[in-house]
């Protein structure tokens, strides 16, 4: 119910009928013994967005895509229910058959997890970085609760002496304001899979890396990181795309190292 467009009122319909018949044994069942239509099509997709409908069937592009074919044969079901029209044993049927719907392929990880953030407000079944988390650990890139650990004990050393690391994040959002001078700066929030955290940015690295702080995007910053009771305060001095970050760390190459003679020839 706290999914976007979604609501209570709208699941309470959908628990009220599988408390008291069952689970759903699938797509078709969910849409015969629930009316689609009072649940509404902005709720339906957003939850196939989020994946709560992937124990009926776990391709959500093919249940997002295919909506309003489910959501007409329901009402369809349920006005021949409504209709009086019962069999010798005093069940109530229908003779319409289930609509063929295509079957395109799901949507990529990514996409998967775009269409979660949609939905719920953030990634749930896995992040935009954990594909680059091995690049990341190579070139020495923080966790922003690793950077938290580090600050925390740079700060046991040295007092409030600042420290400077590089984090990656995926932006949520950019939030630019100007100071009473009419100078520009920002505070990006941005989140990894350890959780979210904020930086703020003057306009000097603004001005360079704006194109690259679209909602989505994926960035490497150098920060200047410092603990203030336990809270964690980043100033960005650089920012650029991952994948230019990352990449002398593809250029690195691969190697193997074989010990068995059999598998040298």
């Amino acid at each position: 119910g706290a999914l976007k467009n979604v609501g209570v009122e709208a699941m309470r319909l959908i628990e009220e009928e599988r408390r008291a018949h069952g689970p759903f044994d699938g797509l078709f069942d969910f849409a015969a013994r629930v009316d689609l239509r009072r649940v509404g099509k902005r709720a339906l997709e957003m939850l196939a967005r989020a994946g709560a409908l992937d124990a009926l069937d776990s391709n959500r592009r093919k249940v997002f895509e295919n909506l309003e074919q489910l959501m007409a044969w329901s009402g369809a079901v349920h006005e021949d229910k409504a209709s009086a029209q019962v069999s010798l044993f005093g069940e109530a049927t229908t003779a319409l058959p289930p609509p063929r719907l295509p079957q395109p392929d799901d949507w990529s990880p990514m996409e998967r997890l775009a269409q979660e953030h949609a939905a719920i407000g953030f990634y749930l079944s896995g992040h935009p970085l954990d594909d680059y988390a091995g690049a990341l650990r190579r070139e020495r890139v923080l966790t922003c609760a690793e950077l938290h650990r580090k600050a925390a004990s740079t700060a046991i050393l040295t007092g409030a002496s600042p420290m400077i690391a590089q984090v990656a994040g995926t932006v949520a959002a950019l939030d630019q304001r100007k100071s009473a001078r009419g100078t520009r700066f920002a505070f990006v929030r941005l989140s990894d899979p350890t959780g979210l955290y904020e930086v703020r940015m003057f306009s000097d690295v603004l001005d360079v890396a704006r194109d690259h702080l679209e909602p989505g995007m994926n960035v490497v910053l150098t920060v200047e990181a410092t603990l203030e009771d336990d809270e964690l305060k980043l100033l960005a001095r650089a920012a650029q795309p991952i994948d230019v970050a990352l990449a002398g760390a593809a250029s690195a190459g691969l190697r193997l190292y074989l010990h068995d003679r059999i598998a040298m020839t």
